[in-house]
């Protein structure tokens, strides 16, 4: 059970944490990208109060393909990120029902994060 005030987001029909809507809507606008999995995480210093937050997704059309995922990940996402790698990270991981996509923030990152995802050129051309 989350500690965050969440809001229902009807459009995706589940509840998100209140300073991740936006970031999480963006991001199911993304290639095949459907969330799975998310939390806004805590400000703070890392292991001292403070926790990443992340969005955890899948291909929509198919949880058990590679290759659509690992194309959003790695060639759309991880450009624009990896210039703050301290604050942001993006993965992918196998896992029992497919595979599953990370990508993880410091909270104090959130406004960033939309920002990126609002304004890349890349990913922008992805979104549907």
């Amino acid at each position: 059970m989350s500690s965050h005030v969440q809001v229902l987001v009807p459009k995706l029909n589940v509840e998100i944490d209140e300073q991740i809507v936006d970031l999480v809507l963006a991001f199911n606008e993304i290639g095949v990208v459907q969330t799975i999995s998310s939390c806004q995480g805590n400000p703070g210093i890392i292991g001292e109060g403070g926790s990443y937050g992340h969005i955890c997704f899948q291909d929509r059309t198919n949880p058990h393909s590679y290759i659509a995922l690992a194309h959003v990940v790695f060639a759309i996402m991880w450009q624009p990120f990896r210039a703050e790698w301290d604050d942001f990270c993006v993965s992918v991981d196998a896992v029992e029902r497919g595979y599953q996509a990370w990508f993880r923030f410091r909270n104090e990152r959130i406004g960033r994060a939309l920002e990126i995802v609002n304004t890349d050129p890349n990913i922008l051309l992805y979104r549907l």
